[in-house]
């Protein structure tokens, strides 16, 4: 479950698409620089990153480094420039944000119905069935961990992302649960006045 033969092929894929980018930099605008990175970088990260999020740290942060290396490219910026401005700038999540964000988008399916039953199962409400206003009424059960790696699974670390989320989880209707929710990840960039 260490996903490395993966994320090595993404990686591969990934530096490509970079590559194509580079290339056309300095000849395309800005506006179509960022549809290239939606359309031959960005997507490859999304697909199925609710599988492959469980990697080790060490793969994370392989994708963040071609992450952040892709926003300098589209920004002009030089190789070694931070990249929090950048991020915001373009509103672009960061890997790791992505990764929350997409969990988050999956637990919304399972608590508001929308995810086949056999799915569903595997995340039990915290709370089961009440009348009353209870304080963990809109949260998902978390299993003890019994190792460090299991935090990693999506029993625990799915249920512990929906859990963190405030106000964002009310919002019934998908769309505007996931601008809400790209809203505080990306206002989560902003340094602390």
């Amino acid at each position: 479950m260490s996903f490395d033969q993966h994320i090595n092929y993404l990686c591969k894929k990934l530096s490509k698409s970079l590559y194509f980018i580079a290339k056309v930099k300095n000849t395309l605008p800005r506006k179509a620089l960022l549809s290239l990175y939606y359309s031959i970088f960005h997507s490859n990260l999304l697909y199925g990153l609710n599988v492959f999020s469980c990697t080790s740290a060490k793969n994370i942060d392989k994708i963040c480094k071609l992450q952040k290396r892709a926003v300098r490219i589209i920004n002009l910026a030089k190789y070694n420039s931070p990249t929090g401005n950048l991020f915001l700038k373009d509103s672009i999540l960061p890997f790791k944000n992505l990764i929350i964000f997409k969990n988050a988008c999956f637990m919304h399916s399972v608590f508001y119905g929308d995810c086949p039953p056999p799915l569903s199962d595997i995340f039990p409400k915290a709370v089961p069935n009440h009348n009353h206003d209870l304080r963990n009424l809109n949260n998902f059960f978390i299993p003890r961990p019994k190792t460090e790696f299991f935090k990693k699974m999506p029993p625990y670390n799915f249920a512990e992302t929906w859990n963190s989320l405030e106000e964002a989880k009310l919002y019934v209707n998908n769309t505007t649960f996931q601008i809400a929710l790209k809203n505080r990840l990306l206002a989560s960039l902003l340094p602390p006045l």
